[in-house]
């Protein structure tokens, strides 16, 4: 089978600012019941919050990265359960 591509867009929201978000997910079939997924998150964190996110969330990108891939996860068991 051939490659499956998603590309999804959002945005965080914390605290009153929004930071636009955006991925490029890739589903490889690799062997009978195994896909691979690699992903690619950009996300704008806007200069006047990036000091307070560095000293609170540590490594922003895959911070943001996380979150947005957890609900895209929760996302997608939802459709698949209803």
């Amino acid at each position: 089978l051939p490659d499956q591509q998603l590309q999804l867009q959002g945005s965080l929201v914390s605290g009153g600012t929004a930071v636009p978000v955006s991925t490029h997910i890739t589903l490889t079939p690799t062997s009978a019941g195994h896909t691979e997924i690699t992903w690619l998150i950009q996300a704008a964190v806007p200069d006047k919050v990036r000091p307070m996110v560095r000293q609170f969330v540590g490594d922003t990108p895959q911070r943001f990265a996380a979150a947005f891939f957890t609900c895209l996860q929760e996302k997608v068991t939802t459709q698949l359960e209803t």
